[in-house]
């Protein structure tokens, strides 16, 4: 056998595996570009997606993917189904949203749930002997999404401590509509001169508006000579014009600057105290210049 054919020969397997080593650089140089690309052109949508209600809508198109976003720029994201207000979810359920990304647009299903208690505050109660009271009386203030609330005494046999003067010291529950529940402490105290219905009546401090509305400044175009039940308002001659008033009515009560514009809604607020009985009525009224008024009678 010739000397340099055998060296031929041995060498054909280095060949071989030279030749395999490059094809397997460049399988994987091919790999990782294809991967590279896939990450930043395709969008993977991120699965279980779950916010709490009331918190912000994230803006960050990474908090709704799970692959690498390179420029956030040329992202956009379709909310357009999912309830908000001032930009913080507003509605409990499943909702459909849609990513778009170099032509290329997926949907997803993000869903917003309530496991917040209700932040509550209360406030001690004082009654006469033997004079009715309620448990909703206890709550001076209730901040809860998920509305209605529902208000009940720990220990039923509580709601039955008026016929004899003394203070006393007991538990609620405040349960939202979604079984998340806060429980306080409260004190009632019965006392002989004591009447419950008529502090309710004296106290014409506002403690909120409904609906509300952050312009208003305290305006009033009606105050209660004392405070009523929302039910006894109709009743009341002082609030017949709830029912008789149109907007050319309202129009008359315009300040003299802007007599002669159109009205083009009027929005009737009721002012309430602590105890949820009204105290006034409010009237806002927009304009068709854009103008808001807060009429007075």
């Amino acid at each position: 056998m010739d000397e340099n054919e055998f060296y031929y020969e041995e060498d054909k397997p280095s060949r071989t595996r030279i030749l395999c080593l490059i094809l397997l650089v460049i399988f994987t140089i091919v790999l990782i570009s294809f991967m590279v690309y896939r990450r930043m052109h395709t969008l993977n949508i991120r699965e279980n997606l779950v916010f709490e209600l009331g918190s912000t809508v994230p803006s960050d198109v990474e908090a709704y993917l799970r692959n690498k976003v390179f420029n956030a720029d040329n992202y956009k994201i379709n909310l357009k189904k999912v309830p908000m207000a001032d930009n913080k979810f507003s509605a409990v359920g499943k909702y459909e949203f849609k990513i778009s990304y170099n032509k290329v647009s997926k949907k997803g299903i993000l869903e917003v749930k309530d496991t917040t208690a209700p932040i509550v505050e209360v406030q001690k109660l004082t009654v006469g002997v033997d004079e009715d009271y309620v448990v909703d009386d206890f709550i001076a203030r209730l901040d809860e999404l998920s509305l209605p609330c529902t208000v009940n005494y720990k220990n039923e046999a509580d709601e039955n401590l008026q016929a004899k003067a003394g203070t006393y010291s007991f538990d609620i529950i405040i349960k939202d509509s979604y079984g998340n529940a806060t429980t306080k402490t409260v004190k009632l105290e019965v006392a002989k001169d004591a009447n419950l219905e008529r502090t309710k009546k004296e106290d014409l401090e506002v403690s909120y508006i409904d609906p509300n509305y952050d312009d208003w400044q305290g305006i009033f175009f009606k105050k209660a000579r004392e405070a009523l039940p929302r039910e006894k308002i109709e009743d009341d001659e002082d609030f017949a014009f709830l029912y008789d008033y149109s907007d050319a009515d309202y129009a008359k009560h315009l300040p003299s600057e802007y007599q002669g514009h159109n009205i083009t809604h009027v929005a009737t607020i009721y002012a309430y105290n602590k105890w949820n009985y009204v105290i006034g009525v409010i009237v806002r009224a927009e304009l068709e210049n854009g103008s808001i008024i807060y009429l007075e009678s």
